[in-house]
């Protein structure tokens, strides 16, 4: 289903996963699961994840939907249930939350968005990243808000939209801290 590049990142976001998993008392199989599954979705044709949102009705807002980057996040969380047999809800909703991220995410949900940013193949043109891994290693709130942060300075640089989950994540992580 994948590429090798897509499936290259797969398995660095399940290493990470498993590690800061291990590091912050998450399931490590859990992680393992939904790091690696995580874009599974990324590479169907557009046809197909209509139609897997469409199967998913209101639980996937207009904003989400008029964006092609968010879609497999949804799309994979439905294949993980669907195609792959996984039924647990935390896995789903990690992979389903793992782009715009959601309040009150679940530890396994915030270990797989810092590890989709942060895996060392996201180094070469993501320059932050290996600072913000070496800190989820320690801090996850901290390394949440700092990634959270740089995405969407990105994403102003580049006019884009920011969703209003990804705001209220942030404001959450610095609550917790």
């Amino acid at each position: 289903m994948l590429s090798p590049k897509r499936y290259a990142h797969s398995i660095g976001v399940m290493n990470l996963s498993k590690e800061l998993a291990q590091r912050h008392g998450c399931s490590v199989e859990k992680a393992e699961v939904a790091g690696l599954l995580h874009d599974c979705a990324k590479e169907l044709d557009e046809t197909e994840t209509r139609q897997i949102l469409d199967s998913l009705g209101s639980q996937v807002d207009a904003l989400t939907r008029s964006m092609r980057s968010l879609w497999h996040a949804p799309a994979g969380a439905v294949l993980c249930k669907e195609k792959f047999g996984i039924d647990d809800d935390e896995i789903y909703e990690a992979v389903f939350y793992h782009t715009i991220g959601k309040p009150e995410m679940n530890r396994l949900s915030e270990i797989i968005y810092i590890a989709d940013l942060t895996e060392e193949g996201r180094d070469a043109y993501l320059p932050w990243a290996p600072a913000m891994r070496e800190l989820a290693k320690k801090d996850l709130q901290g390394a949440l808000v700092g990634v959270i942060d740089r995405t969407m300075y990105s994403l102003i640089e580049q006019h884009k939209c920011i969703h209003p989950l990804t705001v209220e994540v942030r404001n959450r992580a610095l609550q917790k801290r």
